[in-house]
């Protein structure tokens, strides 16, 4: 993997961000496994980059919720927003979206969602 990474020129970003915290967590033969196996991959050098590794949210998955967020670089104030590379990324989220169509796990998505984009539409009616 070390090869084909390096004839394309991507960094793996967990070993610098979240060294050693397993992205994988499971069971087999009464005895907890743990494994990195989620990984981030980037070509471009980042900003401010933060990795999120969550135990919480797992919503049954033996998969653990990874959130990467970076910043752009500061452009200028005036420029609109479709102009700007002032933009904080903001965390996407990749779950088992299956799990939709039960009660619980649907309005823990819905919450998760209005908080986290919250900064992101705040951000948004500012430049508007």
């Amino acid at each position: 993997m070390a090869r084909w990474l390096a004839d394309r020129s991507l960094t793996v970003l967990n070993g610098p961000l979240a060294h050693g915290i397993p992205t994988w967590v499971g069971f087999r033969d009464d005895r907890e496994m743990s494994s990195i196996i989620d990984m981030f991959l980037t070509n471009a050098s980042l900003m401010s980059p933060r990795l999120d590794i969550a135990s919480d949210l797992s919503l049954g998955s033996d998969h653990r919720l990874l959130t990467l967020s970076f910043s752009f670089a500061q452009s200028s104030a005036s420029e609109s927003l479709s102009d700007t590379t002032d933009a904080t990324i903001h965390p996407r989220r990749l779950w088992n979206l299956s799990r939709l169509g039960e009660p619980d796990p649907c309005q823990l998505y819905q919450d998760t969602f209005r908080s986290s984009s919250a900064p992101l539409l705040s951000q948004l009616k500012r430049c508007c």
